[in-house]
C-alpha cells in the first residue's frame, strides 16, 4: 500500500508539471502573437563582412596571395558561427579556404588558402549552411604567381634522413622570422641553425634546411612565408620524375643502411638484419634484394628491417658479402686454446656477421671469442703497397 501511495503521488506531481508546462507554452505563444511575431519564427542575426587581411590589420581593399595556397586570411565581421567554427564555410572562387577552428570566433574567421587559379576571385562566407555573409567592403582575392616565394633550385636533389639540403630561391623576406615553416612533403624541415643579419635584402639566397626523421620517398619542398606570400612555387625545370611512382618531386629521400647482420637461419633461408634509417613501418613498402634474390620481409620499423632469403643460403662471392665495406665475423664461447680455436673457426658455422665501413674492431668485447675481418683492396694505380696492422699480443 505504501508503494502504491508513492506511485500515485509521483504520478500526480508529473501531471502538475505537464499542466504548468502547457500553461507556459500558451503564454509564450500569446506573447509572440501579441507583438506580431509568428511563434514558429525567430529572426536570425545578419552576417556581414567588415574587413579582410593577410596580417593583423583589417583592410577594406582587395587581398593578394600565392597561387600555391598557404596564405592565412583573417575575415572580420558579425554573425559568424560562434560555438561551432567548422559551420563557417569560406570559398575563394572554386577553391576552399581551410578554417582554423582554434583561432576563429563569432567576429573573426581565420583560414588558410588552398591552391587556386591565377586571377581575381570573390570571397564567400556561408554560415550554418543557411545564410551567406554580406560584404560591406571589397571581398575579392587575387591569386597571383608573382606574390609567391620562388624556389629556383635544391641542392642536392637527394638526401638521407637527418641530412642537409640547400633551398635556393627568392623568398620575399627581410627577416628570417617571416618564414613560417619549411616542409619536405608533410614533414617539417629544420632551419633553426640558420643565422642571418637582422635585415635581409629581399633577393636570391640559399636557405639551408635539415631533413628530420622521415621515411624514404619522393617529396616536394615547400617554403611558407608570412603575409600575403603563402606557399612557394617551384620552377618547372627543377621537377624530377619518381622512378618508382608516376609523380613528380623535387627531393628524393633515400634510406641509409649502416649495418647488415647475417644470422644462420633454417634450411629455408638465411636471416638478415638491416640497421639504418628511413625504412617504412609498412612491410609492403620495403623491398630487399641480395643480388637477384628476394629477401622476404619479416619485420620492419623506421630503423630496422629483418628479412629471410627465400632461396636458401648464398655464396659469399655472389651475394651481399661482396658488397663494399669490411666483413666482420664474431665467434663466441670458444673455451679452447688458441690453436684449437683457429681450427674451429675454419669449420664453425655459428657466428654473427656484420658489414662495417672501417677496418677495425672494438677492444675488450668479451672473453673466449675470435673475430675475423675480410675485405677487398682496390688499388687506384698499379704499384707496391704496404699494409700496417696494430693490435695486442693475442
Amino acid at each position: 500500500v505504501h508503494g502504491d501511495y508513492n506511485y500515485n503521488y509521483l504520478e500526480l506531481q508529473m501531471k502538475s508539471f505537464l499542466a504548468l508546462l502547457a500553461i507556459n507554452l500558451f503564454l509564450i505563444q500569446n506573447c509572440f502573437c501579441r507583438f506580431g511575431v509568428p511563434p514558429d519564427y525567430i529572426q536570425e542575426e545578419e552576417t556581414i563582412i567588415t574587413g579582410i587581411s593577410t596580417n593583423s590589420v583589417p583592410s577594406s581593399t582587395i587581398q593578394f596571395g600565392s597561387t600555391e595556397g598557404g596564405t592565412i586570411l583573417s575575415i572580420y565581421g558579425i554573425g559568424f558561427s560562434l560555438f561551432k567554427p567548422k559551420n563557417n564555410v569560406v570559398t575563394i572562387g572554386p577553391s576552399p579556404c581551410i578554417i582554423d577552428e582554434l583561432q576563429s570566433n563569432g567576429q573573426k574567421i581565420v583560414c588558410t588558402t588552398t591552391p587556386g587559379e591565377m586571377g581575381v576571385h570573390f570571397i564567400e562566407v556561408r554560415v550554418d549552411n543557411r545564410r551567406t555573409a554580406k560584404c560591406e567592403i571589397d571581398c575579392r582575392f587575387n591569386y597571383h604567381s608573382q606574390r609567391a616565394p620562388l624556389i629556383n633550385s635544391i641542392a642536392p636533389s637527394f638526401a638521407t634522413p637527418n641530412g642537409l639540403i640547400n633551398i635556393n630561391g627568392w623568398f620575399r623576406i627581410r627577416k628570417l622570422e617571416e618564414i613560417r615553416h619549411v616542409k619536405v612533403g608533410q614533414y617539417s624541415c629544420d632551419i633553426s641553425s640558420v643565422r642571418f643579419a637582422n635585415d635581409i635584402a629581399p633577393g636570391y639566397f640559399p636557405l639551408p634546411c635539415k631533413i628530420g626523421k622521415i621515411p624514404a620517398g619522393a617529396y616536394n619542398v615547400t617554403v611558407n612565408v608570412a603575409g600575403p606570400f603563402g606557399d612557394s612555387r617551384i620552377q618547372a625545370f627543377n621537377y624530377d620524375k619518381s622512378f618508382s611512382q608516376d609523380k613528380y618531386y623535387t627531393v628524393l629521400v633515400l634510406p641509409e643502411v649502416n649495418i647488415v647482420s647475417a644470422h644462420q637461419g633454417s634450411s629455408l633461408g638465411q636471416i638478415l638484419e638491416i640497421v639504418g634509417t628511413g625504412f617504412s613501418e609498412v612491410l609492403a613498402e620495403n623491398e630487399v634484394r641480395v643480388e637477384n634474390l628476394p629477401c622476404r620481409i619479416l619485420s620492419a620499423d623506421y630503423s630496422r628491417i629483418k628479412c629471410e632469403l627465400v632461396k636458401g643460403l648464398i655464396d659469399k662471392k655472389d651475394g651481399y658479402l661482396s658488397a663494399p665495406g669490411v666483413i666482420k665475423r664474431s665467434y663466441q664461447n670458444l673455451t679452447v686454446g688458441i690453436v684449437a680455436a683457429r681450427e674451429r673457426v675454419k669449420t664453425e658455422k655459428k657466428f654473427v656477421e656484420t658489414i662495417q665501413s672501417m677496418f677495425e674492431v672494438e677492444p675488450s668485447t668479451g672473453d673466449n671469442y675470435v673475430q675475423t675481418l675480410e675485405s677487398y683492396f682496390v688499388p687506384p694505380v698499379t704499384g707496391d703497397y704496404k699494409f700496417y696492422i696494430s693490435g695486442d699480443d693475442q
